[in-house]
């Protein structure tokens, strides 16, 4: 255990030396990722200025998957098909408390747009037996506290925690609106600056 902890010490101490107190350029390229999954999207920043830095963030996904089933009153079996799609579209403004070292504390305001779509259908031999749509889009503003370790000349790692308000409009035939406050999403970046 102590040779796993000194070769942690060994590839940190490391890495702080070669890491510097400026990046190469302004602009980076961003993988976040939620859990052990690129969940978060890909998008990119660019710094207005030595504290201020605007980012962009995308992501999305598309499943499809068929299950066979029985219909509870008769033995003919049927397929019920579903396909789902997400897509989400983040604006965050970051202000940095410090810019001085190659760990760099910031904050930040984020707003953004989710829209999931799914439609299944059940098929018996003899047709479509039933069709399902719905629609759901989130308007989300969260407040973001994070901080980012310069690894290297130009790549960081960060991590961050969001307190987020959800506003949900579900479209399937009934209008349903839901409010929620949430700290549940805690994301970690890899920038890629150039």
């Amino acid at each position: 255990m102590r040779l796993i902890y000194s070769c942690l010490s060994i590839i940190i101490f490391s890495i702080s030396l070669y890491a510097q107190s400026s990046m190469d350029g302004k602009k980076s390229l961003e993988f976040t990722f939620q859990g052990l999954n690129l969940g978060g999207g890909i998008g990119g920043k660019y710094w207005l200025n030595d504290v201020s830095a605007i980012r962009t963030t995308m992501s999305g996904s598309l499943s499809t998957f068929d299950t066979d089933e029985a219909i509870s009153y008769s033995y003919d079996p049927y397929t019920v098909n579903v396909k789902t799609q997400t897509l989400k579209l983040n604006v965050t403004y970051l202000r940095a408390i410090s810019n001085e070292s190659e760990v760099l504390p910031y904050y930040g305001v984020s707003s953004g747009i989710d829209h999931y779509s799914s439609q299944s259908k059940a098929v018996h031999v003899s047709g479509i037996i039933d069709e399902r749509r719905s629609t759901e889009d989130f308007l989300q503003i969260s407040a973001i506290v994070g901080i980012e370790l310069r690894l290297y000349k130009s790549v960081s790692l960060s991590g961050e925690q969001w307190l987020s308000y959800f506003s949900r409009i579900s479209k399937n035939g009934i209008s349903t609106s839901e409010y929620r406050i949430t700290t549940a999403t805690s994301t970690l970046l890899v920038s890629i600056y150039f």
